[in-house]
């Protein structure tokens, strides 16, 4: 893997629109969209480098409309894995290691939460942000310190994906090696209080939401 990280966007097939506005397609090296992801992007005329999936949601005509584009466009038909699973598979093939994920929110709650599930399983190998209309979730995994900077006032939770010992420091309900998730509390609507805040990750792997 190359010292340069390589920053991807991830386009799920869900409610996309409105997450437009809070990315920038010239952040990226690489923008990929998942499945039926490719009728909102090129309506809004987005150009991803990739079209990916088993296309249960992507109509042919569109298919082809990406490839006169000069996208690329992969089947990947193995139902052994979601589309956003074979997407980050394809990702890390290409030494990529900075995730942002639009569209996993917006439709079906399984769909959802099927696709933290997957980064959360992909959290080790990529930094991983989802980012929805209303803020971007961060997902941290074990032995990581997640640091907050001049974000003084805004609103922050703190949710384990698997059960986790965590230490919040500059929000106003700090903690202290603290057991979220696996029917514990979760911190949620937490208020960040000083210039710079700290989440410590002792163990599992949790989602800092921070709201715009």
């Amino acid at each position: 893997m190359s010292d340069k990280s390589k920053r991807a966007l991830v386009v799920l097939n869900g409610e996309i629109e409105p997450s437009l506005a809070h990315v920038d397609a010239t952040d990226y090296d690489l923008i990929v969209a998942v499945d039926g992801a490719i009728h909102v992007l090129l309506e809004n005329d987005w150009r991803p480098a990739i079209v990916l999936g088993d296309f249960d949601s992507a109509d042919e005509q569109v298919l082809q409309q990406a490839r006169d584009l000069g996208i690329e466009v992969l089947h990947t038909p193995d139902q052994e894995y979601t589309d956003f699973e074979k997407t980050l598979q394809h990702l890390e093939s290409l030494d990529v290691t900075d995730v942002d994920v639009i569209g996993h929110t917006g439709r079906r709650l399984d769909h959802s939460l099927g696709a933290i599930d997957v980064a959360t399983r992909y959290s080790d190998a990529m930094m991983i942000r989802m980012v929805d209309p209303l803020g971007t979730g961060y997902i941290v995994p074990m032995d990581e310190v997640f640091v907050i900077k001049d974000q003084a006032g805004k609103t922050c939770s703190v949710l384990a994906l698997v059960p986790a010992n965590v230490t919040l420091a500059g929000f106003k309900w700090p903690l202290s090696g603290a057991r979220l998730g696996g029917g514990a509390r979760q911190s949620v609507s937490n208020v960040i209080d000083s210039d710079e805040a700290i989440v410590h990750v002792d163990e599992g792997v949790v989602l800092v939401y921070l709201n715009y």
